[in-house]
């Protein structure tokens, strides 16, 4: 590794141990048919989580993406995944991303670097033979790369994007934006000898300096890569999306409403209409009025009659799947 790089990554995994301070020390819920997960993301990053699998064969599985500085094992999370179990008879996988929970710590792209973690995820299932259709539950961090994984991995059928940012350079920017870390950045250079390296003056705000960080740490524009709109919005494999986002999110529901305007080659779809009142769609976005970034079903009622209507499509739409597996007796891999 030359000496930029060095640099970068001595940087940003003090930082991101100063950014990122919850870190949780269960290895899987205390649920029947429950266990610890461990797999390799795309370049080499060691990443631990949870899978559960319900009593009677599953017909789907279901992969949660976690937001920024949470967990696989926060409560929000695991009560979404025991809803869908018990509703739809779902398998679910939780995971920590990269610098997350139990996971290994490696910096953050705020895109795809995560998308490399949810592909792996999606390994995981597969080689566990966990039952397609397989869908992607993302929330904020977790949509940015379950959106960029979606676009690239035929695997996925249905992906619901909560409460995403529009691009790497916005979730950088409003997610670090009051951070000062510069005794945090001192420190690491002067355990490393780099002290003499010269570094502009550094607060979060400034988020161009960050970005430029992770960027000189992958070797390429790997930010530039984690904004969809820099890829094909219609992938051959069809995948049906659904956006939610309150009104009131400090990332700007205007700016993800436009990665939802890219799916499909900005094909127009109605607008804040739910998927049972508009069957015929590949791609729907909700306003969820009055709420802010952090909100779910505790706050907003609706929350479970959208993910009900949503999965049902995917279901639907994926049936021949499903049919066509119905008389191969389902054995997860030990």
């Amino acid at each position: 590794m030359d000496i930029r790089r060095q640099f970068a990554n001595v940087i940003l995994k003090k930082l991101f141990v100063y950014l990122i301070k919850e870190r949780v020390r269960e290895q899987a819920p205390r649920w029947v048919g429950a266990c610890p997960i461990e797999f390799q993301s795309y370049d080499g990053v060691h990443l631990t989580g949870w899978s559960h699998l319900p009593a009677h064969p599953p017909q789907g599985t279901v992969i949660i993406c976690h937001g920024y500085t949470l967990h696989c094992h926060h409560t929000m999370y695991l009560h979404y995944a025991k809803y869908l179990t018990r509703k739809f008879n779902l398998a679910t996988i939780g995971f920590d991303f990269r610098h997350h929970g139990l996971s290994e710590n490696a910096p953050l792209s705020f895109g795809t670097a995560e998308s490399w973690d949810v592909r792996a995820a999606l390994d995981y299932a597969e080689e566990h033979n966990f039952p397609e259709p397989y869908i992607l539950f993302g929330d904020s961090l977790g949509a940015l790369a379950a959106q960029r994984a979606t676009i690239e991995d035929r695997r996925v059928s249905g992906a619901i994007f909560k409460s995403s940012p529009s691009t790497p350079w916005e979730a950088i920017k409003i997610s670090c934006a009051n951070a000062d870390a510069s005794s945090v950045l001192k420190s690491a250079l002067a355990k490393r000898n780099l002290s003499r390296l010269k570094l502009p003056q550094i607060r979060l705000g400034w988020f161009a300096h960050l970005a430029h960080l992770i960027n000189q740490l992958y070797g390429w524009d790997i930010l530039h890569d984690g904004d969809i709109e820099h890829h094909d919005g219609h992938p051959a494999h069809v995948p049906t999306v659904l956006y939610l986002i309150g009104d009131q999110d400090e990332f700007g529901w205007k700016n993800s409403k436009r990665c939802y305007d890219h799916w499909y080659n900005g094909t127009s779809a109605t607008f804040d209409v739910w998927p049972e009142d508009a069957p015929e769609e590949k791609k729907w976005f909700i306003l969820a009025k009055g709420k802010g970034h952090n909100f779910g079903s505790w706050d907003w009622p609706e929350f479970y009659q959208l993910l009900d209507q949503f999965i049902t499509l995917v279901l639907q739409r994926t049936s021949f799947k499903i049919s066509s597996t119905a008389t191969t007796a389902f054995s997860p891999a030990e």
